[in-house]
């Protein structure tokens, strides 16, 4: 996992590659903190082109971190080709409210970063 930067903006960016280990989510828990000291919501941008799944450890560390400032999030962009996973996240956040979820191919991630810094 690499994060990728949005300076002074409201958005927490992140491009995964592989598998993602309790180390990414740690490493993702301290910008988040660090935009939730400045910013009251925030967006979601993530490239998922190689996605490898997370472990079990990353995974529970993910819902110990984010699930408590879940309201602070309002959308999430994911930008990757449209597989079956993109799909069932679709599905998935239309369960979640105060979240909006959209997917957008490669060629679009101009887009993707200009939707999910309108916060």
């Amino acid at each position: 996992m690499k994060l990728i930067d949005f300076p002074q903006k409201a958005v927490v960016g992140l491009q995964i590659d592989k598998k993602l280990e309790k180390d990414d989510i740690l490493a993702l828990e301290k910008v988040v903190g660090e935009k939730l000291e400045v910013f009251k919501k925030l967006g979601v941008y993530i490239e998922m082109e190689d996605f490898k799944g997370i472990t079990m450890e990353a995974l529970v560390e993910d819902i110990r971190a984010f699930l408590p400032k879940f309201n602070r999030f309002s959308k999430k962009a994911v930008v990757g080709p449209e597989t079956t996973l993109t799909n069932i996240g679709e599905k998935i956040a239309k369960l979640i409210p105060n979240i909006e979820f959209k997917h957008f191919l490669p060629a679009d991630k101009e887009n993707a970063k200009a939707w999910v810094e309108d916060v």
